[in-house]
């Protein structure tokens, strides 16, 4: 819900600013993260918003981050 009012403050007569917002979601897990990535990229697919998943495993390269709306991260990142 926290996430569909942040992407509602970033809305104009139905035009969503995806440049203009980042949104950081906190996993207490590394696995709980993946399926969280999932569930939110399934979830925000049709606002048009990507979502992507930072751990110790992965990196983005700038233009990932700057295509992202959504990063989920676990807790301990270098799991």
């Amino acid at each position: 819900m926290t996430v569909l009012n942040t992407v509602h403050g970033f809305m104009d007569q139905g035009v969503i600013y995806k440049d203009e917002f980042k949104i950081i979601y906190i996993a207490p897990m590394k696995a709980l993260a993946t399926e969280m990535t999932a569930n939110f990229a399934r979830r925000l697919a049709p606002l048009g918003l990507k979502v992507r998943e930072l751990t110790g495993d992965t990196t983005l390269t700038r233009k990932e981050i700057a295509e992202t709306q959504v990063r989920l991260i676990p807790l301990q990142c270098n799991e």
